[in-house]
């Protein structure tokens, strides 16, 4: 957005936005309450900073919770894989083995001799 109204205030907006998406989870949540406690601001700018705080939070949060999503749909998938291939290899394994029962009854069963 370089057609902002103060450009110089976007440009430390954009950084203390990257800064914080570095941060961990934990460091984000102390400064949401860090800037909620800081008593030298009036009300309304602090308000400002701490849901400024909180955006970032949520946005690592989402980030994070995006990343294991991808994750769990690659697990997913590999087991519907693996589902597939020990579904077909029980089937091959189970006609195998009937096959095999009746070849050997069929030559267990002799005729019947005359004397």
């Amino acid at each position: 957005m370089s057609d902002s109204y103060y450009p110089e205030k976007r440009k430390v907006a954009e950084n203390e936005a990257n800064l914080d998406l570095k941060k961990p989870v934990v460091q984000l949540l102390a400064d949401v309450h860090d800037e909620s406690l800081d008593s030298r601001q009036p009300d309304a700018q602090r308000l400002g900073r701490v849901m400024a705080r909180f955006a970032s939070l949520l946005a690592v949060l989402s980030a994070k919770q995006e990343v294991s999503s991808k994750r769990l749909e690659r697990f997913t998938l590999w087991l519907v894989i693996l589902t597939v291939v020990l579904s077909v290899l029980t089937t091959y394994l189970c006609v195998e083995a009937y096959q095999s029962h009746q070849n050997h009854k069929l030559t267990n069963q002799q005729p019947a001799q005359k004397p």
